[in-house]
């Protein structure tokens, strides 16, 4: 997904996204050819994380051993 999809999808803006990034609030956003970034659904739910205030997963969190 696009910034712009994104932005939608969570009802903020681009620019709160971009400023996320930039402030290593959330990881990078890969990049398509032409340099625009591109989100992935695990992209979007740390995103739901920093705008709902929930704390974010550590590895060990996100990947129990079993």
């Amino acid at each position: 997904m696009t910034v712009r999809e994104v932005a939608r999808r969570l009802g903020v803006s681009g620019e709160w996204l971009r400023r996320l990034e930039r402030e290593g609030r959330v990881p990078r956003a890969t990049r398509d050819l032409n340099g625009y970034r591109r989100y992935s659904e695990e992209d979007i739910l740390a995103l739901r994380r920093v705008l709902y205030g929930a704390p974010q997963l550590s590895e060990e969190e996100r990947h129990p051993a079993q």
